[in-house]
């Protein structure tokens, strides 16, 4: 049952990336699917730290967007 659910989240991930490849709000899922991966994992191998990477990144990038926008 745990490698199911780790082959969802991963599949979950790699359609947040191609989402954002072709300009969709992919940025949203991929941060809202490590939380829940953090919260169904207890935050064993999903740490504290790397969620706030990961809301980092994203906060980077949708400002990088936003810029691009503008532009």
């Amino acid at each position: 049952m745990e490698l199911l659910i780790n082959v969802l989240f991963s599949i979950i991930i790699v359609s947040g990336i191609v989402m954002t490849l072709i300009g969709l709000p992919g940025n949203v899922l991929i941060v809202i699917i490590g939380i829940a991966y953090g919260y169904y994992d207890g935050f064993e191998h999903i740490n504290y730290v790397m969620l706030a990477s990961i809301i980092v990144a994203f906060i980077i990038s949708e400002g990088i967007e936003f810029i691009g926008g503008v532009m």
